[in-house]
């Protein structure tokens, strides 16, 4: 395979999802910068609280099964 048509091509990374920070996109609506940051919001719920969740219910699942022995 010849490094001249590799699918990794040098070039300028592709845009961060924080572009809606700084502003740069004057044509940036409000609706996005809103998806942006409910999509943040999300993400940290999900990555706080599933696992979280999961404790929980086996907490609880070992007490009921501990009271029932």
């Amino acid at each position: 395979m010849s490094t001249r048509h590799s699918p990794y091509a040098f070039g300028p990374l592709p845009p961060r999802g924080d572009e809606a920070l700084r502003g740069r996109n004057p044509l940036i609506r409000t609706s996005d910068r809103i998806e942006f940051w409910m999509r943040r919001v999300l993400v940290i719920v999900l990555v706080v609280g599933l696992p979280l969740a999961g404790f929980v219910a086996g907490r609880a699942t070992y007490r009921s099964s501990m009271l029932t022995v």
